[in-house]
């Protein structure tokens, strides 16, 4: 599994698990050759000023970011020296992701009313806007107070305000997310659009801004990590290549690999349901079995039916238990389970009850507990805190 930390996929805007697993092996197996072909071949790593791949655009961009960063934090909020400082590394975040930005406005429509708004950049379905300076993906949208003089200025608040006159008199945009859903309201609305706040770069998708659900990358977690997989992730996800229409036409690369992620979450999710039907019918049979051996026969109760429904009904409790340690073992940040002991790697882990199970039954392990037994342990470590399994 590639960690991917530094990309904010909020809301899933593509799968977790595609990704974070799917994803990596796709770029892996096609276009990561296709860029290290075209580096091999221009040693400048540009070609007639754009990066010759989009991960060198993206990877080169890390000394002017940290540069630009140095600058910003000398100078005083609120300053124009800052708000030039910010749209200057802003500019280079285009170049770099394949873009020849070209600042100016943007004529659109919305309620048969025409408007102008002044962007970074625009293009047939792609626009870019810029807000101020963040590195927390968390606060690139955030506007802060603009009713409060004296509070800070939010990296999520538009250089200079955007004025609309409709039907409805004046209307005056101060913030990133309110031109967004702007831009994605009006007559011919672009696809996409690219939200540049100094440090984090967010992708807002006119399908998906509605439901809350968008990417942003934070530079400052990008370039401090330095995981090459993950550069190559954020590179393909933002690159031009990649939101553009292709020019034979049909949709942008980026709406094929968010069907796919959509496609692959269906297919796991038909995949756990008939695993977890199977293994109810294991589990429950199981308990049967164990009822028979003590002379106990569940046909012969007053109630079968009440008998399966609660056979049903403690099995998938019991399964979800197990999912439930499965995926706090695969996400170790969450510090539901001391992973990262070694204890409880070789003594307690399901990946020691998955090799165990994975071998040959001698003839007499069938009838043991011990995996039952080991289960039974965890699950109480989990209800009464970890603490113990270090101890």
């Amino acid at each position: 599994m590639t960690d991917t930390p530094s990309i904010s996929n909020v809301g899933e805007y593509l799968s977790a698990h595609y990704l974070a697993e799917v994803l990596p092996g796709v770029l892996r197996k096609g276009r990561v050759p296709e860029w290290q072909k075209a580096e091999k071949a221009h040693a400048a790593r540009t070609v007639d000023g754009l990066p010759v791949s989009p991960r060198a655009g993206l990877r080169d961009l890390g000394r002017a970011y940290f540069a630009a960063k140095t600058d910003v934090l000398d100078l005083v909020p609120g300053t124009p020296e800052l708000a030039e400082a910010v749209h200057a590394l802003h500019l280079r975040v285009l170049t770099a992701l394949g873009f020849r930005a070209e600042p100016g406005d943007l004529d659109r429509v919305r309620s048969d009313h025409p408007h102008t708004v002044p962007v970074l950049h625009h293009e047939p379905g792609i626009v870019a806007i810029e807000g101020g300076w963040a590195t927390d993906p968390d606060a690139c949208l955030d506007p802060g107070d603009p009713e409060d003089a004296g509070a800070p200025v939010g990296a999520g608040r538009l250089p200079e305000p955007v004025i609309l006159r409709g039907a409805q008199g004046k209307e005056e945009i101060t913030d990133v997310r309110h031109l967004v859903a702007h831009l994605f309201a009006t007559v011919d609305p672009p696809s996409y659009v690219l939200v540049l706040t100094g440090g984090v770069i967010t992708l807002a998708d006119r399908t998906a801004w509605g439901e809350g659900r968008r990417l942003s990358v934070s530079l400052e977690s990008l370039y401090g990590r330095n995981d090459s997989a993950e550069i190559d992730i954020a590179a393909h996800l933002l690159h031009a290549e990649t939101l553009r229409p292709p020019t034979a036409g049909g949709a942008p690369a980026l709406a094929g690999i968010v069907d796919g992620s959509r496609q692959h979450a269906v297919g796991v999710s038909a995949e756990l349901r008939e695993g977890l039907r199977t293994s109810v019918e294991l589990v429950a049979n199981e308990v049967l079995t164990r009822l028979r051996e003590q002379g106990l026969n569940a046909e012969q109760t007053d109630d079968p039916k009440a008998l399966g429904a609660r056979l049903r009904k403690e099995s998938l409790r019991y399964l979800y238990r197990i999912l439930f340690l499965l995926y706090a073992e695969a996400r170790p940040d969450l510090g539901v389970l001391p992973v990262d002991a070694p204890e409880y790697t070789a003594g307690y882990g399901m990946g020691r009850l998955g090799d165990l199970v994975a071998k040959p039954l001698g003839p007499n392990s069938g009838a043991g507990f011990h995996l039952y037994e080991s289960l039974d342990l965890l699950f109480r470590l989990v209800d009464q805190g970890h603490d113990g399994v270090r101890g």
